[in-house]
């Protein structure tokens, strides 16, 4: 295994584990604070609600982070997708230069308008990758030439 991908392997684990924990510390907060309004004269059915409550803001904030740092506001410099190569010297390599960008924007497009089939399609991939070894061994190969 390459070193890259034996980080990624560990830092993946890493996260999931982080996770795992993350939501069992948050399950005994919950339980805590459960129990602390329970204590007062609040009575299970009003406890349960506000740890609810309060469960669901935190929610909604995580997903409002979310979807925060996933979008960003990056302004579009002039290396997007939709823009003409530098001119190359060879002709055919500025006539490939521009078949692949065209590719590339029918790509983005279809992925753009279809997502979840786009997700759907990589997923079947990869458990295809995955579950047959022979496909492993000719992408292997191929990759290495």
């Amino acid at each position: 295994m390459s070193g890259w991908l034996a980080r990624l392997a560990l830092t993946a684990a890493a996260c999931i584990i982080a996770l795992i924990v993350m939501t069992i510390a948050l399950w005994f907060l919950g339980q805590a604070l459960f129990l602390e309004l329970e204590t007062t004269k609040l009575g299970p059915p009003g406890a349960a609600a506000i740890v609810g409550a309060v469960g669901l803001v935190l929610a909604g904030i995580l997903g409002l982070v979310a979807r925060l740092v996933s979008h960003p506001r990056v302004p579009r410099t002039s290396t997007a997708l939709g823009t003409a190569p530098a001119a190359a010297a060879d002709p055919v390599s500025a006539a490939l230069a521009q078949i692949g960008m065209i590719a590339a924007q029918q790509v983005a497009t279809k992925i753009r308008t279809h997502p979840y089939g786009t997700i759907g399609a990589a997923l079947a991939a990869g458990l295809t990758v995955g579950a047959v070894p022979e496909l492993r061994r000719i992408l292997t190969g191929m990759l290495r030439r």
